[in-house]
């Protein structure tokens, strides 16, 4: 699988995109895991970021009310251009800081309103089974478990 977190999230989904254009149902990635990745490029004008087609790879997208760095809508326009195999959360009072290993919030982040422990926490569960489940032999990825058990009392789950 491929994980990744902001600018490394984008690139998941383009390796993914590649791979499975290279080797089709034969690519090496099973499964996405991205955190509040960039849909568009702040260095360019905000033009979309050109990704390919990620849609064959199941993924789980993860985003946060407060990240002003990447704004939810972003993680959103991204999982709607996935396949019907993927998830999306957004941890209500998160931001985009505290998905990194520090509690120091980057200065045009927004204020959130949970510790960073529990933003790792929330995320670590739905992550965790991503990469921990198999594809079935009727091509079905999620189980209703993990969308129950990943949303909590500050997890919105979207999709």
């Amino acid at each position: 699988g491929l994980a990744g977190f902001s600018r490394g999230g984008t690139a998941s989904l383009m390796a993914a995109a590649k791979e499975w254009q290279l080797l089709g149902g034969a690519s090496r990635f099973k499964a996405l895991a991205v955190l509040s990745a960039a849909a568009k490029d702040d260095r360019n004008g905000g033009a979309a970021i050109q990704t390919g087609d990620f849609s064959q790879t199941p993924g789980l997208f993860i985003g946060a009310s407060e990240d002003q760095i990447i704004p939810f809508a972003d993680v959103r326009s991204l999982y709607d251009r996935g396949g019907s195999q993927c998830m999306l959360f957004e941890i209500i009072g998160g931001n985009h800081s505290q998905f990194k290993d520090s509690d120091q919030r980057i200065v045009t982040d927004g204020q959130a309103s949970i510790v960073l422990a529990e933003q790792q926490q929330i995320c670590r569960e739905p992550c965790t089974k991503t990469y921990g489940r198999r594809r079935n032999d009727h091509g079905g990825w999620w189980s209703h478990s993990l969308s129950y058990h990943a949303c909590s009392i500050n997890t919105r789950c979207v999709g």
